[in-house]
């Protein structure tokens, strides 16, 4: 059987080996994890807050408006099919859901569990705790800015 030689940085290892402080370093970028994943999440947390205003404001002075001029409110039976038969139900709100827990908390999660064993100064711990600190005050307002909104 042939041995697999690996190449980590400019130490080559044999299959088996430990890759001893070459692999302190990547480890430890995983501490970006959090940063990037709270600014991707607040950044389409804003969005889902905007569009809900935007929506708002149709609703409560657009609408009204084209209704009493029009007549009829046949050109805003486009909300009741979204809502009745394209997203019906629990469906669509377990989607949202699925996908805001996969993607930004269960990322940075992941990374700063998988860095843990290798916080080996102040510094390291630090960030790592306001890493935790940042993924938690998140998924905290998301779950209060979400709470009975009806998302589609």
């Amino acid at each position: 059987m042939v041995d697999q030689i690996w190449q980590v940085g400019d130490a080559v290892l044999d299959d088996g080996e430990a890759v001893g402080a070459g692999n302190a370093v990547p480890t430890k970028l995983l501490l970006v994890a959090p940063f990037v994943s709270v600014a991707l999440g607040l950044l389409y947390q804003q969005y889902t807050v905007h569009a809900k205003g935007v929506g708002a404001y149709i609703d409560e002075h657009v609408r009204p408006v084209i209704v009493e001029t029009a007549g009829d409110d046949r050109l805003w039976r486009w909300q009741r099919y979204l809502t009745q038969d394209m997203y019906p139900g629990w469906r669509s709100r377990f989607a949202m859901w699925m996908a805001f827990l996969m993607l930004v908390p269960a990322v940075p999660v992941f990374g700063l569990a998988w860095v843990l064993p290798s916080l080996d100064s102040f510094w390291t711990w630090s960030v790592w705790s306001v890493g935790v600190v940042m993924v938690a005050a998140h998924v905290t307002s998301w779950f209060v800015e979400s709470r009975g909104v009806e998302w589609i």
